[in-house]
C-alpha cells in the first residue's frame, strides 16, 4: 500500500484488494453509530464475511437480516433472490466495504486517492470524487481488528464501537442500548 502521496488512477484501483487483504475478521459483532442530516441512529450488528451474511437490530425495534441470499425485514422476507449489495443499511456497509461504490468502477463516481497511517492502529483511506475533486468521503481502518470501522461520506457517517471479533451471527436483539454520548475516535 502507497502511504502519504497522492494516488494515480492505476494506483487507486490497486487499493481495494490491498485493504481486503488485511481484513482479518471474518465475523463480528458490533454497535454502529449512524448519523444522517438530522439523526443519529444506534444500531447491534452481527457479521458473517466469509458466509455473506449479517444480522441487524436498530435501537427503536427494528430487525433486518440477509443470509442465503434472501434478505429479511421483521422477520419476513423482503427480497428473494437477492445480492449482498442490495439494500444494505447504513449500519452494515463499514463490513463489507467492497460494496460502498468509493473504488473507481465508474467515472463518475468516488476513488481512493489517499492512504495515511492515523494514530497507533489505523489508516485513513481519502476518496474524490470523479466529476467533483472537492467532494470528498473518508474511511478509517482498523490495522488491529482488521476491520474498517469508520465511514463519512456526502450525506452520513457510521461509526463502529464496542467490536467484538471472531462471533459468530447470534440474532441478538439487546434489552436497551447505551445512552448517546461524545465519542473519541481510537486511531
Amino acid at each position: 500500500m502507497i502511504f502519504d502521496r497522492i494516488l494515480s488512477p492505476e494506483e487507486s484501483g490497486q487499493v481495494l484488494a490491498q485493504l481486503q487483504a488485511l481484513q482479518t475478521f471474518e465475523s463480528f459483532h458490533a454497535r454502529a453509530l449512524v448519523q444522517d442530516r438530522d439523526r443519529v441512529e444506534q444500531w447491534h450488528i452481527e457479521v458473517d464475511r466469509a458466509g455473506e451474511a449479517w444480522f441487524a437490530t436498530a435501537e427503536h425495534g427494528h430487525v433486518e437480516e440477509f443470509r442465503g441470499g434472501v434478505r429479511f425485514d421483521r422477520g419476513e422476507v423482503f427480497q428473494l433472490p437477492a445480492k449482498l449489495a442490495d439494500f444494505l443499511p447504513p449500519a452494515i456497509k463499514p463490513a463489507f466495504p467492497e460494496t460502498l461504490g468509493w473504488w473507481g468502477e465508474h467515472d463518475h463516481g468516488y476513488r481512493p486517492v489517499l492512504v495515511e497511517r492515523v494514530g497507533r492502529k489505523s489508516m485513513l483511506l481519502t476518496f474524490e470524487h470523479g466529476s467533483d475533486p472537492a467532494m470528498r468521503s473518508t474511511m478509517v481502518f482498523d490495522t488491529e481488528l482488521g476491520i474498517v470501522t469508520r465511514t463519512i461520506g456526502f450525506d452520513s457517517a457510521t461509526l463502529l464501537v464496542d467490536i467484538e471479533p471472531g462471533k459468530p451471527i447470534e440474532r441478538h436483539v439487546p434489552a436497551s442500548f447505551p445512552e448517546l454520548e461524545v465519542i473519541y475516535p481510537d486511531y
